[in-house]
């Protein structure tokens, strides 16, 4: 108790010294280690578990999708390749996030029970994209697969968590000196995780939704599926947001980046 009583309070002295700064000193006199604390935050680990069991309500890629029962498998209209008329192409399900199951609740996952991803099935283009969120698993039911789709064997989901800071480029440490910068982001955890900072390989990811009025906030990336064969164009990421404001919190955001 007196360890977390002692952590609790330096946390609050740090945040306490960085409220005193002006921005235009803060790169001077900032130490990295205060820094480095100031910055770092939970965040979970999502890894695939192969051996590890799955059933219809757990956090788990790909396996049947599940829904109310009025819900029917999302598509995207494209045009048909041999008619050249528009044609519904069912979405990839990615997996689902039993949120019940993660070592503690993020911010941007609080108040739901459930999510389930679907995906371009190309695996390329954010628009394709839709999530469903679920306040209560109570009265969900497997999802009937269209027509030609026979969905992958599912891959459970394993969940640790672990402490993170923003990469390098991160707005976030754009007024510190590179040596700052450097350290802070040496603390940072290029997975696939849920929570925290973002990854990224280009502009920051979601970045065109930085003065959305529904104020998207980081929710997961992932990178490559090994169980799924599942990768995103060239050795790339998803992304995934939420909004916060209110009224806006059903809204959903995804992107894709890569080298």
């Amino acid at each position: 108790m007196l360890h977390f009583f002692a952590e609790f309070l330096f946390h609050c002295v740090v945040r306490g010294f960085f409220a005193l700064l002006s921005p235009r000193l803060k790169e001077k006199t900032v130490p990295g280690g205060v820094a480095t604390h100031y910055f770092r935050q939970r965040a979970i680990l999502l890894q695939e578990h192969p051996t590890g069991p799955c059933d219809l309500f757990s956090s788990r890629f790909a396996g049947e999708a599940v829904g109310r029962s009025a819900e029917a498998w999302p598509v995207y209209e494209a045009m048909g390749p041999h008619t050249k008329a528009p044609e519904e192409v069912p979405l990839f399900f990615l997996g689902q996030i039993n949120v019940g199951e993660l070592p503690f609740v993020p911010e941007s996952l609080k108040g739901l029970a459930l999510i389930s991803i679907f995906v371009d099935p190309e695996f390329r283009n954010p628009e394709r994209c839709l999530v469903r969120a679920y306040e209560s698993i109570d009265g969900l039911v497997a999802l009937p697969a269209p027509l030609g789709v026979t969905p992958r064997a599912p891959c459970a989901m394993d969940f640790e968590m672990c402490e993170d800071a923003p990469c390098v480029r991160d707005p976030a440490l754009a007024d510190f000196s590179e040596g700052v910068r450097e350290l802070v982001s040496s603390h940072h955890v290029l997975a696939s995780k849920i929570g925290c900072y973002v990854s990224f390989f280009q502009d920051p990811p979601l970045g065109y939704l930085e003065n959305h009025p529904a104020k998207p906030k980081f929710c997961l990336q992932l990178f490559a599926i090994e169980g799924l064969k599942v990768g995103w164009v060239d050795a790339g990421a998803f992304y995934l947001a939420r909004g916060t404001a209110p009224g806006h919190t059903h809204e959903w955001f995804c992107d894709i980046q890569f080298h």
